[in-house]
């Protein structure tokens, strides 16, 4: 079994988040959100399907931003079953405030994008 992967791993796709999402979220917004929702399917050919916001961040600019976002990536290498079959899997990414007001995406509970920062740090 393998998980869907975004192409290059987790250091493009936190590039990819960082300079299409978390740093066009406003200041303003980034004081006011809540903790938003993103879910979204990666299919049997790698392409993003299925985006929804499934917890609004309170914002709507924001949310329409995290779901152009998801619905724009690049393609992923899909899940493949314990059989070698091609599946889809479901992914989700919660965006909340951060530190010093900044936004954090986290994404399976192992990362976090800090708006602030050039890199990912492992949640602990």
């Amino acid at each position: 079994e393998k998980e869907a992967e975004f192409v290059g791993g987790n250091e493009p796709m936190m590039k990819y988040l960082k300079s299409n999402a978390v740093v066009k979220i406003t200041d303003f917004a980034s004081e006011y959100i809540v903790d938003g929702v993103v879910s979204f399917t990666v299919n049997k050919e790698g392409s993003i399907t299925g985006v929804s916001i499934t917890n609004s961040t309170g914002d709507p600019v924001t949310d329409t931003l995290l779901v152009n976002t998801i619905k724009n990536m690049p393609k992923w290498n899909p899940a493949v079953d314990s059989n070698g079959i091609k599946v889809n899997q479901e992914f989700e990414f919660v965006v909340s405030k951060g530190g010093c007001w900044g936004i954090e995406i986290k994404y399976a509970s192992e990362f976090v994008f800090d708006r602030w920062s050039n890199f990912a740090s492992p949640i602990y």
